[in-house]
């Protein structure tokens, strides 16, 4: 691929004057998942998912599953998730109408004992009850840049899920969550459809909320600029 980059990554490239570094990079991105990559997926069990509701709002969820959950064809031409082996009932939610074939949708596979992370982004190619099938379209390693080192810890199966609620605005709690939070997933998505989801970190407080509204700093990166590409500026 010589430009994976679509129209607003490119204009926030060029408005900061990185264009010709992230061309350089662009090299690392292409449209199978090589056989080393797939390895790494084979070993994860936790991956952010980035998509765009019917009502057109887009979500980051967090997938956690059993060792071998995702696993590419031999072509690395698609991946599948097999969601029997997701923890608790989170394949029930994807399945009921939050996925549809033919949406856009993005994957970030990421270890944090060892902070390593892969992107998959791509287009829904089947749908089932106990699978989802993704054809690629964009693979690419990322930097372990701000990922804070953690090991997992399994909950007790018997543990119940926490309970779901909704609102218009931060609740007390809420805030208080989110401004001593290291870590987030934030998914974007082009006007033409290309959807993605990345990670951010930092320190405790590096996500500040003022007025209803968080304020997150933009850390030096890849120069890509997926995420902020995704809702470009008016120039």
């Amino acid at each position: 691929m010589t430009d994976p980059f679509h129209s607003g990554e490119i204009q926030i490239q060029e408005q900061v004057g990185v264009r010709d570094a992230a061309l350089r990079l662009s090299r690392m991105v292409v449209n199978y998942i090589p056989r080393g990559a797939a390895q790494f997926l084979n070993t994860q069990e936790v991956c952010a998912l980035g998509w765009t509701a019917p009502n057109k709002e887009l979500w980051a969820g967090i997938l956690t599953g059993a060792l071998g959950f995702a696993h590419t064809s031999d072509n690395g031409a698609l991946l599948h998730l097999d969601l029997s082996k997701l923890h608790h009932t989170q394949h029930e939610a994807l399945v009921s109408g939050a996925l549809k074939i033919g949406n856009q949708t993005g994957m970030l596979f990421i270890d944090l004992s060892d902070r390593r992370r892969l992107r998959v982004n791509g287009t829904i190619d089947r749908l089932f009850e106990t699978q989802l099938t993704i054809k690629v379209e964009e693979v690419f390693p990322n930097c372990p840049k701000y990922i804070q080192r953690r090991l997992a810890r399994r909950l007790d199966s018997t543990n119940a899920l926490s309970s779901l609620s909704e609102g218009t605005s931060l609740t007390n709690d809420i805030i208080n969550w989110v401004t001593i939070a290291d870590t987030f997933f934030v998914a974007s998505a082009h006007p033409d459809g290309r959807t993605d989801v990345s990670h951010r970190g930092g320190k405790p407080g590096f996500v500040r909320v003022q007025e209803g509204k968080l304020y997150i700093p933009d850390y030096q990166g890849n120069n890509m600029f997926g995420t902020l590409g995704g809702n470009p500026p008016e120039n």
